[in-house]
């Protein structure tokens, strides 16, 4: 993995010299020198990071490269922050010509022989191999990652709708057996079943499986589940099962004391017939924490509870009549079954092939070994789907056939299977693999964040970037790969098949952060309890640190040489408690006077005031307060003129507003900037640290302006109200556009929008609008053509939908307001493809009757019809088949809920509000109550 150290230090000593050209005067050829030692370097080490594994001397040597490569990253590094300082304090100051010249000439000295004294070292490490026989052997032929990068390509690995549902092999009968117990109930009170079996059994897959079956869905009225994993925090757990339960804000349960919580929750499974499942519980004291909260042996409760744990202690402790279940393993016919899904459709196919049935029989052998356990039989096959030939399926047996002989059994655990993938990864896919090992257990995390996170790293390569693909879709590239490998999971996915979310198996993140550890990549910080205030001493020479808190605060001792080396800080908190959050903000200050060469500052859920050290980080690349309840930015953010990510979207509170000073225009390598959903701005000084603001952008301060952002990429939740629509019109490079919810660009700057470069060069890849109803009405195909379209929201009369083309076909999102179309809009609506989300809001259509045809409708999942005058609502069978979440409010002359509601199986949730008596009455409260229109939800 050193070769991708390497190739970053290489891709950002390049940029420097580009960048910096006028502040590397004097040692420019120092460092193109060094740049072209590290060149060679990196193309050494792509063969000797594949030998490294069975060899201590090489890895030895390839980890002391590693560190050289550290060591010229700091010595520029350094440099650059001293003149830096000078910069805006000694020549801003005027200090004297000979004073600044003595300076410069004992800097530039200094940096000079650093680099002459690393060159050296480098030529000492280089001249060991021959002393002491090192040898490198060629390494793994690229040609399978390369064969594996244009599947990828030819396959659109982000849509590929095929990988949508998860491959259920053998587990029919483990399926039956738990629907008998959840849904044929026959005793009275509440049921517990644990599914226990040992790590990667396929617990959650099966646990996957029974909560999302249609039976399932027909017995109860109310589902959670919720991730519990090792670190079990009772209260997060409770909160997080009481918002799925309900339709409460995350506000008001925040506000909920603990008895409170627990409650509310009792209260609710005695209301209604719930399935809660909590998934991976790992500790007898997480089980007993939580047993009290859901009704577990409960006899006047009709809920049930499903867990799924690896411990058979914690599984008979739940509770005494509790059923548990072990998944079976998986014999030799579904275990080639399982893996023939893993190589179907992938570049290597074993079928076809001259040794088509070689690589079968050797297929099968190797899967002897994973002893029918699914998860190492899916790893495996991510493994031998990058394997093209046979003579790479030999090397793969090979590799396990060590493995064996070391540990002298006859099976591989799915920790040695995880190795194995590991080790198979191509090498600049291994170090993105480890900076996933940041985020803490159980963390669902989106591609687009992690894919400025590797990007700020300099950990996506630029020889991957083709002249139609930006860094961005490079990383979705690698995340991609990973979870081909299945070296990562899905979480969820969008509308269109685009993979949203993920996470590492609990495995896996071990398997991260144990070649993260052991290649001084990454260092973890957990919180200690609440008694314990023990110094943490950052000792190795990891550039990444992650710090975890929850009931108290790690109290850290960064005063070491290594940990003033550190590159990313990362925090991520699970409390609010106000003495913990000082605690953070204190040190938080002190480690930004120490960690001068931060490239990267990722607060989550954290702080509620930003230091205005932040300013003094001049390397840094990407900042995120997400969640963070931050009041105001402050203006030294101004001076941060390499950060290319900017995340201010902080904790979504009614009563918080973010203060924002109007220094953005000042970052001109900002490539993607998200703003707060709620924020205001602050005048502008004239002068900042003495420096005079210019005239132009002092009288501009009543809006943010951002025209000077020319190499901005994605805008979130723009702003028209305290924004100019016009710096639109400066911005020719944006490919995700959003505009702020509920706003709406008025008809007279619409035009801004359509002649803005980005709009009309087709680079848009994503966009949200809102727009005036007067707009549509007197240019019906206005938006014609804006295929990048997804969410649109429209306010103020149309009058009708005249024709399909008046809607953009890639729609997700659609809301109409006051828009009074006179006809029925379903038959236009319906016809939308990937529309998933759909608000008809008050006097958006004012006509009496809607149709919802068969077929219509193929995607929708949340639909909400509020204060309209609709008396009869058709729905035909084969209408809104995805249909998940319905919403009826105010509709007072609806009659009652349609017939053909009654074949949507996969409806979860009804919220009917403001309804007539007589609505009501057709409803039961509870599916134990008779109604008129019961057998329809």
């Amino acid at each position: 993995m050193a070769g991708s150290h390497v190739e970053s230090a290489v891709n950002w000593l390049g940029k420097l010299l580009v960048e910096e050209a006028k502040y590397l005067r004097g040692v420019k050829k120092k460092v193109e020198q060094l740049r072209e030692e590290l060149l060679w370097m990196q193309c050494f080490l792509r063969h000797a990071d594949a030998c490294q594994r069975g060899d201590a001397m090489v890895r030895m040597w390839v980890g002391q490269m590693r560190d050289y490569t550290y060591d010229a990253e700091d010595i520029i590094a350094k440099y650059l922050l001293e003149v830096g300082i000078h910069r805006r304090g000694g020549l801003v100051n005027r200090l004297r010509r000979f004073s600044r010249i003595l300076w410069m000439a004992t800097t530039l000295h200094k940096i000079g022989s650093n680099i002459d004294s690393l060159k050296d070292k480098i030529s000492t490490l280089t001249s060991r191999l021959q002393t002491y026989g090192i040898k490198i052997k060629g390494g793994d032929s690229p040609s399978s990652s390369y064969r594996w990068l244009g599947y990828m390509r030819r396959t659109n690995y982000l849509h590929d709708d095929e990988k949508n549902e998860e491959k259920i092999v053998g587990l029919d009968n483990d399926v039956r057996q738990i629907l008998g117990k959840l849904v044929s109930n026959e005793s009275k009170g509440s049921t517990v079943v644990a599914i226990c079996g040992m790590v990667g059994s396929g617990k959650t897959t099966l646990a996957k499986k029974v909560y999302h079956d249609r039976a399932i869905r027909r017995s109860f009225n109310a589902f959670a589940w919720v991730d519990i994993h090792r670190e079990c925090q009772t209260r997060a757990v409770l909160e997080e099962a009481l918002r799925e339960l309900t339709s409460e804000s995350g506000e008001s349960i925040a506000k909920m004391t603990d008895k409170e919580l627990m409650e509310e929750l009792r209260l609710l499974q005695l209301e209604k017939k719930c399935l809660i499942v909590l998934h991976d519980v790992w500790s007898f004291k997480a089980c007993t924490s939580l047993k009290a909260a859901f009704l577990v042996g409960e006899q006047n409760s009709q809920s049930s509870l499903l867990f799924t744990t690896c411990d058979q202690e914690v599984a008979s402790h739940a509770a005494y009549e509790a059923f548990i279940h072990e998944p079976h393993i998986l014999d030799d016919d579904e275990s080639w079954e399982l893996l023939q899904t893993k190589l179907r459709g992938a570049p290597t196919t074993i079928y076809g092939n001259d040794h088509g049935p070689a690589m079968e029989k050797m297929g099968k052998e190797m899967l002897k070994h994973c002893y029918g356990l699914p998860l190492a039989i899916i790893v495996l096959g991510g493994v031998l789907a990058s394997k093209n030939t046979f003579s790479e399926w030999e090397m793969v047996n090979r590799s396990i056939t060590s493995y064996l002989s070391r540990a002298n059994c006859g099976y591989l655990s799915c920790k040695e299977v995880l190795d194995l993938s590991y080790y198979d990864l191509p090498y600049r896919l291994k170090p993105c693999f480890l900076y996933l090992g940041n985020f803490p257990s159980g963390w669902e995390f989106n591609s687009r964040e992690v894919a400025h996170l590797w990007i700020a790293e300099g950990l996506v390569s630029l020889e991957d970037e083709e002249s139609d693909e930006t860094l961005m879709e490079v990383a979705d590239r690698y995340l991609a790969e990973l979870v081909e490998r299945s070296m990562v999971q899905v979480v969820s996915r969008g509308v269109m098949g685009r993979m949203k979310t993920y996470r590492l198996h609990e495995l896996m993140r071990e398997l991260c952060l144990s070649k993260a550890i052991e290649e001084n990549f990454l260092q973890l910080v957990a919180h200690r309890p609440s008694n314990s205030l023990c110094n943490v001493k950052i000792t190795s020479r990891a550039r990444h640190l992650a710090i975890y808190y929850n009931d108290s605060y790690p109290l850290l001792d960064y005063t070491s040489t290594a940990a003033q080396q550190i590159r990313s800080l990362s925090f991520f908190n699970s409390t609010w408690n106000p003495e913990i959050l000082s605690v953070g903000l204190k040190q938080l200050k002190n480690m930004l006077r120490k960690f001068k060469l931060l490239r990267v500052l990722h607060l989550r859920h954290s702080f509620v005031y930003f230091p205005k050290q932040i300013g003094n980080l001049i390397h840094l690349r990407y900042l995120s307060i997400e969640g963070c309840e931050l009041k105001k930015l402050p203006l030294s953010v101004g001076n941060l003129r390499c950060l290319e990510t900017l995340d201010l979207r902080a904790r979504q509170l009614i009563y918080l507003i973010m203060w924002i000073p109007n220094v953005l225009w000042r970052l001109e390598q900002l490539r993607h900037l998200y703003l707060p959903l709620n924020w205001r701005l602050f005048k502008t000084p004239r002068k900042i640290k003495g420096v005079p603001v210019p005239e132009t952008r002092f009288e501009g301060n009543e809006f943010l302006q951002l025209d000077g952002l020319t190499n901005l990429e994605t805008l979130s939740n723009f702003d028209v109200n305290q924004c100019r629509v016009e710096d639109l019109l400066e911005l020719p490079n944006l490919r995700k556009f959003s505009m702020k919810k509920d706003q709406y660009i008025p008809e007279s700057k619409f035009g801004v929008i359509d002649e803005s470069p980005s709009f009309q060069s087709g680079h848009l890849k994503g966009s949200s609008l809102g727009i005036e109803g007067e707009l549509l009405k007197k240019r019906p195909t206005i938006l014609f053509g804006y295929h990048h379209l997804r969410k649109l929201w429209v306010e103020g009369v149309m009058l009708g939908l005249k024709t399909a083309h008046m809607l953009p076909q890639n729609l997700t999102m659609l809301r109409l307001h006051q828009t009074e179309i006179k006809s029925d809009p379903m038959p236009i609506l319906e016809k939308l493809p990937y529309l998933s989300h759909l608000e008809l809001l008050s006097k958006s259509y004012i006509g009496k009757e809607m149709i919802c045809s068969a077929g219509g409708f193929p995607s929708l999942v949340n639909l909400e019809l509020s204060s309209l005058n609709i008396e009869d609502w058709i729905v035909e069978q084969g209408a809104m088949p995805s249909l998940v979440q319905l919403k009826i409010c105010n509709c007072r002359c609806l009659k009652m809920i349609p017939h053909g509601l009654k074949y949507v199986i996969g409806l979860q949730q009804v919220n009917i509000e403001n309804m007539p008596e007589s609505f009501y009455d057709r409803i039961p409260a509870s599916r134990d109550q008779e109604g008129f229109d019961m057998y329809k939800i």
